[in-house]
């Protein structure tokens, strides 16, 4: 585990693997980094496979933001266990998550805008792997629709054609 107080360390010289600082995982309320090294070591693997930048939306969350943002304040996010992530809308989500899902232990794809989206990648042994699709667009709100195997998630995705083109999605 990586943890570094903002108020003690210049978060944006530490490098955490050769592309990411600790800044990028700070929590936005507190300013405080708590990840674990696995994650960030996916995440540089992921990012060589890429051949491309990673933008972390979302990583450590202190209990106190995680209960305004996820009305929990015990989470993968909360743990430092969890990244949330696009890369400039560049790549089409369905290829990435196909990438990201031998690195990582569970991972979700959510839809947030029409044709827009970003992915969920966490290191959370404790739960099965677990996949899942978001698509708050249809919706308006979090509706999560879990699979327990790729191959459930893809044929869920080939199910709501056309409806959702899921296939689209840039991240």
């Amino acid at each position: 585990m990586y943890e570094y107080k903002r108020s003690q360390y210049d978060l944006h010289s530490i490098k955490l693997a050769p592309n990411f600082t600790a800044s990028e995982f700070m929590c936005p309320h507190c300013g405080n980094v708590f990840i674990d090294g696995r994650l960030v070591s996916g995440l540089q693997q992921l990012r060589d496979v890429l051949q491309a930048p990673i933008y972390i939306a979302s990583s450590y969350r202190c209990p106190e933001h995680e209960r305004v943002v996820a009305n929990t304040s015990q989470s993968v996010h909360s743990r430092g266990l969890a990244a949330d992530f696009n890369l400039g809308r560049i790549k089409l989500i369905l290829n990435v998550f196909q990438m990201c899902v031998p690195i990582f232990h569970r991972v979700g794809i959510y839809q947030t805008a029409p044709g827009i989206g970003f992915i969920h990648v966490d290191m959370d042994t404790t739960r099965s792997h677990l996949y899942w699709l978001n698509n708050r667009v249809r919706t308006g709100r979090d509706a999560y629709e879990y699979y327990d195997s790729v191959e459930l998630l893809q044929k869920a995705i080939r199910q709501q054609r056309p409806a959702v083109r899921w296939a689209t999605i840039v991240i």
